[in-house]
């Protein structure tokens, strides 16, 4: 059976972690303030968390995202700069809604479930948007920062087994073109270099 942890158990696992105000706890103040926590526990089954007094169950990435557009639709999430001044601002109702259509369109690509997609770009809503897509469509998103070079792109393509990847806002393409096999399908953000090859990510929304 599961049995709580002890006083002396806390201090030592925790020794020097917890700070209040500058100043380090000890192991009986740490008892008292963790009291309406989950209870620290040991034992052959994983410990089971309970909710802390007051706050409701945590939500799933997608569950809060749905709630939110449920509740603010018209209310601004994103605001993307789209060059000289100028911006383009994503509704919650937007936002889920893009991201609908862009999963429709990896659904039907019959992937198999889990399939690993990637994502390389500079943050911009589209990038927000693909990420839910995915989720959504029962996927597993592979974020590939857009600075890494050519090698270690190309590993981390083969490594994944990415079935598709996004291509989005990039300082150069050249690093991505170099390493992306030629059979991977790819959909190109918006703000995608010119010349990336690509399915639009504008025809999927259409």
């Amino acid at each position: 059976a599961s049995k709580a942890l002890g006083e002396s158990e806390i201090s030592a696992a925790l020794p020097e972690a917890a700070v209040s105000g500058g100043a380090r706890l000890g192991a009986g103040e740490l008892r008292a303030r963790i009291q309406n926590f989950p209870r620290l526990s040991r034992g052959r089954e994983p410990a089971r968390c309970c909710s802390i007094r007051g706050m409701s169950e945590p939500k799933l990435t997608l569950q809060a995202v749905y709630e939110h557009e449920r509740h603010r639709a018209d209310q601004p999430h994103m605001t993307q700069p789209t060059g000289r001044g100028a911006l383009e601002t994503y509704t919650w109702a937007r936002t889920v809604d893009e991201a609908r259509r862009v999963a429709a369109y990896l659904r039907s690509l019959e992937l198999p479930q889990g399939s690993r997609i990637a994502l390389v770009s500079k943050n911009c809503a589209e990038v927000i948007i693909a990420d839910l897509a995915i989720w959504m469509a029962g996927h597993v998103s592979v974020a590939l920062f857009p600075t890494l070079t050519c090698k270690s792109m190309a590993f981390l393509f083969e490594h994944s087994e990415a079935r598709l990847v996004f291509v989005g806002k990039l300082d150069s393409a050249a690093a991505l073109e170099r390493a992306v096999p030629e059979e991977l399908p790819r959909i190109t953000f918006s703000l995608a270099p010119t010349g990336v090859s690509g399915k639009p990510w504008r025809s999927i929304l259409a």
